[in-house]
């Protein structure tokens, strides 16, 4: 599978969207039959990985799915072992999980193990990390530049998804109905378009970008810590952790 084959493809040949598109993983499509079909072949991915951006749909990566009964372990493959993780609820939940360490092996019940591959999104995590956060950078259709951090690419993938994404996280964690955490992220996403309004498309990336947009990220979160109660505190930690 190439990396600019047309999704129309993948559909024809089975392939459908399930969940929101994650700011570091893109869009999960899932072959049905190829999961639960036995044994892996590296040719016949489960799952695509697809992010949106100017030109449509690009794909990125795929991943490798195999259901598991209680008390199996995910398929000894060389290299991998220790990057597959769980997901054992609906397709929503387990997108939009905010504990840090829900990403392992759970064997006390039925699940599907996953490992992604990141075949044409070079991912400085690794090929086989489950999160990529090149990814808002490539939605802009720029490269990574190698100055570029988790928190600054945090901050750029809210104008391109994520404070959607973001928004529905903090309702996960049952955040009071006021609106306060949507004017805290809008403010947010909107520091961030105004700082890409003032930057030339061709100017190279700065360590002190960096440092802005990470910034502008760090911001939201302390303003939320600002208005939330103790026990928000403490979720909130959980979603900024991922």
């Amino acid at each position: 599978m190439h990396a600019l084959e047309p999704l129309a493809v993948a559909i024809a040949d089975g392939y459908q969207r399930i969940g929101p598109e994650i700011p570091a993983m893109g869009e999960h499509w899932i072959h049905v039959g190829l999961l639960f079909e036995e044994g892996i072949d590296p040719s016949r991915p489960e799952i695509l990985s697809y992010i949106r951006g100017g030109e449509g749909r690009t794909l990125v990566g795929v991943a490798y799915a195999v259901p598991l009964l209680v008390g199996e372990a995910p398929p000894s493959v060389t290299g991998l072992i220790a990057d597959w993780h769980d997901h054992s609820g609906g397709v929503e939940e387990e997108l939009l999980r905010i504990k840090p360490d829900d990403l392992g092996e759970d064997m006390t019940q039925p699940r599907v193990a996953v490992v992604h591959a990141w075949i044409w999104a070079q991912n400085p995590a690794g090929l086989f990390a489950a999160d990529n956060w090149t990814l808002p950078f490539l939605r802009q259709g720029w490269d990574a530049p190698a100055e570029a951090t988790v928190e600054a690419s945090k901050a750029l993938s809210l104008v391109t998804g994520g404070e959607a994404f973001y928004i529905r996280r903090l309702e996960t964690i049952g955040w009071r109905d006021d609106g306060s955490f949507r004017e805290v992220v809008g403010r947010g996403r909107e520091a961030v378009k105004d700082w890409l309004a003032v930057r030339s498309p061709e100017a190279e990336f700065t360590p002190e970008d960096m440092v802005t947009l990470g910034a502008i990220w760090d911001r939201i979160w302390d303003q939320l810590d600002a208005v939330a109660s103790p026990d928000e505190v403490k979720r909130l930690r959980a979603i900024r952790a991922r």
